[in-house]
């Protein structure tokens, strides 16, 4: 897959959560991580030592990566200061870019700048999702984060060139290190989890770390949804600095949709800025066991094997499609068996689905959404969890008017039959499978009896729809394919 450096990192920045960069100052979220080599590499231990840490959050196929790579700064000061020196500092080179291989790190093949190891004396990790890239907020490749034992932030920017980026300048920012030291009493919340889903309770995940030089013995953790709390852990034992604790929160009680999780501990202490996480959580959405697949793949569907499927909660299939044909619509019908939450898989070798007009969503016989796959650009596959259940509320359908709609699926233009028993004012509405209104006609006031009026749907991406039919009478709701 290709990667021009401006489209990637402007998807960078849709895939993750909008925050400002780094600024100097702020606590380093933690982060254990296994390099190419098999060598886990894990970033307190090193600012526990009293090592500042470079990290240099790069992409295998960015040209100015490649300068800074090029440039030998970083190995200098890797051969003079490094573990093989004075051992003052530590460098981690993060490929940052989870959709790149080995392959295109070693020069091979992809969409790569050359090989990235050969000569690279410091630590090479490759980073299996946007865990890192989220937490350090990147923005740009490369970026150049130097980090203080004291936990903190010192230099966060991208890289601008040799004339600015010298050993020198980078030495002398981090042995101005030196001079700062931690707060005595601080303790840090941090997790990895984002984008979680649960058909019953949600669970998280969170890192407990002493970021203080006192040895931290208890914290109380609180959980709370929409600023209420609904849930808390009482934790005890005894961390040192740069030590940490894994702390476990299950069964806590879901509301339908998105959950804003807020994770945060109950004491004040040295350093309030890292003592609450947010974690966002979905509860699953809801359908009855009878479903249909809406799928319209793009030419690339044989090529790149795309496909989908469905597993129960052990894991199997219960429902799937096999390889998919190029540039065919097709609808199946799925009945699962038992109550149960399942996962809706779309697979794409290509790694960008079923993009240049295809689409894929899954909904049952009451019109509930349950999965929405079209494109994901970046993985060679999604999952998404749903609860089916033998009977899930139905959705309106039904008013006082009659319409039918032709062709179903459409291209460019649909008819609607429309039969209205006295004169009415008629409009029409487009609304996604979300319900969000995508735009409004008016046909003005419309005598009783038949009409046959045309609706553009040129402005709709491929997918499907719904079209409310408003009249004086009442609405009528029907679901249109837009090819």
């Amino acid at each position: 897959m290709k990667h021009p450096y401006l489209t990637l990192v402007f998807a960078l920045l849709l895939t993750l959560p909008l925050h400002a960069q780094m600024e100097v100052g702020q606590w380093a979220p933690p982060f254990t991580l296994t390099d190419i080599n098999g060598n886990q590499q894990r970033l307190y231990d090193f600012l526990a030592e009293g090592k500042p840490v470079i990290i240099d959050l790069a992409a295998a196929w960015c040209p100015p990566c490649w300068a800074e790579h090029e440039s030998g700064i970083l190995k200098e000061i890797w051969e003079q200061y490094g573990p093989d020196g004075t051992d003052e500092v530590m460098i981690l080179f993060i490929e940052a870019d989870p959709t790149t291989d080995h392959e295109q790190l070693i020069g091979v093949s992809g969409s790569t700048m050359g090989n990235w190891v050969e000569g690279t004396p410091y630590p090479i990790i490759d980073v299996p999702d946007y865990g890192i890239p989220r937490a350090y907020r990147l923005q740009v490749y490369p970026t150049i984060l130097l980090i203080c034992p004291d936990m903190r932030v010192k230099v966060p920017q991208m890289w601008t060139g040799p004339a600015n980026w010298t050993k020198e300048y980078l030495m002398s920012e981090l042995m101005a290190c030196g001079s700062v030291s931690p707060p005595a009493t601080d303790a840090g919340l941090f997790s990895y989890d984002f984008n979680k889903s649960d058909c019953y309770l949600g669970a998280i995940n969170v890192g407990l770390f002493n970021s203080g030089s006192n040895p931290l013995t208890s914290a109380e953790v609180l959980v709370k949804r929409n600023g209420e709390q609904v849930s808390s852990f009482s934790w005890t034992g005894e961390l040192a600095f740069g030590e940490e604790a894994s702390i476990a929160i299950t069964d806590i009680p879901l509301d339908a949709g998105e959950n804003d999780f807020t994770v945060e501990l109950a004491s004040e202490d040295d350093d309030n800025t890292n003592n609450a996480i947010e974690i966002p959580f979905i509860k699953a959405p809801q359908s009855s066991r009878n479903l249909t697949v809406y799928v319209q793949t793009d030419e690339n569907t044989e090529a790149e094997n795309t496909r989908w499927h469905i597993e129960d909660e052990n894991g199997a299939i219960v429902a799937e499609s096999g390889p998919l044909a190029n540039l065919d619509y097709s609808e199946t019908a799925v009945t699962l068996e038992a109550d149960g939450c399942y996962t809706m898989v779309m697979a794409d070798d290509g790694g960008d689905g079923l993009t240049g007009g295809g689409f894929i969503l899954v909904s049952d016989d009451n019109e509930n959404l349950v999965f929405e796959g079209s494109t994901f650009g970046i993985r060679d596959e999604i999952r998404s969890l749903f609860l089916a259940q033998a009977t899930s509320q139905a959705r309106e359908l039904t008013g006082a008017v009659s319409a039918s709609v032709f062709p179903n699926p459409a291209l460019g233009q649909i008819s609607v039959k429309l039969e209205l028993d006295e004169s009415s004012a008629v409009s029409m509405e487009w609304l996604s499978v979300t319900g969000e209104s995508l735009g409004v006609q008016d046909f003005g006031q419309l005598p009783a009896g038949l009409h046959n009026l045309q609706l553009s749907t040129a402005a709709l991406q491929p997918g499907i729809y719904y079209l409310a039919v408003h009249s004086d009478s009442g609405k009528l709701v029907k679901k249109v394919v837009k090819l």
